[in-house]
């Protein structure tokens, strides 16, 4: 549960929700965790290459029948550090992660051995670019990546982690917090979309 009716609302949004239901095939969808990810203008830090169920994993969760929903909330580009997805990775499937401590944010990426022979293999990385507003939704086990921010503004992103209830993670010895690995199980019913409809994007 959140106290910003904003994303309260906007997790059950039919225009959020609803593809989440279908991508993953399951009515039975909770929030695994939201967050507005900022890159920093010239500073803004790099994300090294990985999949994000290389960490849910680690967190109890055992398949990785999950999506995520990202909503634009500016214009990402090239320079500003708008994410790269390697195309057709998510059919790899669930790669073995490494811990990586060289860069700002400390978490579980593609060894570089791995990564040297999908990059090889894979049709060149795509930026994932749009206006305010635009949605993408991607597989837990896309391969992907972002730069620098390297421009002079700051880049907004929001993102909405969708879960099967049933694929909730079990117990592990040192969980992260709540906040990054929800324990509200319960499954979420579509709302509206009156109060983003109020919301100024961009």
């Amino acid at each position: 549960s959140t106290a910003s009716a904003v994303f309260h609302s906007a997790v059950r949004s039919p225009r959020l929700l609803q593809p989440a239901q279908q991508l993953i095939g399951d009515p039975e969808l909770y929030v695994y965790h939201t967050k507005c990810n900022l890159k920093t203008a010239i500073d803004g830090s790099v994300w090294q290459w990985h999949q994000d169920f290389g960490t849910w994993h680690i967190d109890g969760v055992k398949e990785p029948q999950m999506t995520t929903a990202l909503v634009m909330l500016d214009e990402p580009t090239e320079m500003g550090g708008c994410l790269y997805f390697i195309p057709g990775s998510h059919k790899l499937g669930s790669l073995d992660p490494t811990f990586d401590e060289a860069t700002g944010y400390r978490f579980y990426v593609v060894p570089k051995p791995t990564m040297l022979d999908i990059l090889s293999s894979h049709p060149k990385a795509v930026p994932i670019m749009g206006r305010p507003g635009t949605v993408v939704f991607f597989d837990a086990n896309i391969v992907h990546s972002s730069g620098h921010n390297l421009s002079g503004d700051d880049r907004w992103q929001a993102y909405v982690v969708y879960n099967q209830v049933k694929n909730k993670p079990e117990q592990v010895e040192q969980p992260r917090p709540d906040y990054v690995r929800s324990t509200n199980f319960v499954p979420l019913e579509v709302g509206s979309d009156e109060i983003l409809d109020r919301v100024q994007i961009g």
